[in-house]
């Protein structure tokens, strides 16, 4: 034990089973799952700025940019 890292005690277990990449891919594709996976007000932030390419619908191929919202934001949270 050398005083930096501690265990964490506080913390809801029922999120634990929450990924990351699982939230963002059902976000990409218009669906609503997502929303359970995140805090009550980042669903309505999400919702309401077109966040990570959701806007509520699925998108097609077609209309997709080159480099996905969802996908650059997952790969950001992998690096660090």
């Amino acid at each position: 034990f050398n005083k930096r890292i501690t265990d964490i005690h506080d913390f809801d277990p029922e999120v634990l089973s929450i990924f990351s990449r699982a939230a963002l891919e059902s976000i990409k594709k218009g669906g609503e799952d997502w929303v359970s996976m995140v805090p009550d007000f980042v669903d309505r932030i999400i919702k309401e700025n077109c966040l990570f390419g959701y806007c509520g619908a699925p998108k097609s191929e077609e209309k997709q940019a080159s480099e996905d919202p969802a996908e650059a934001a997952a790969r950001a949270i992998e690096q660090k």
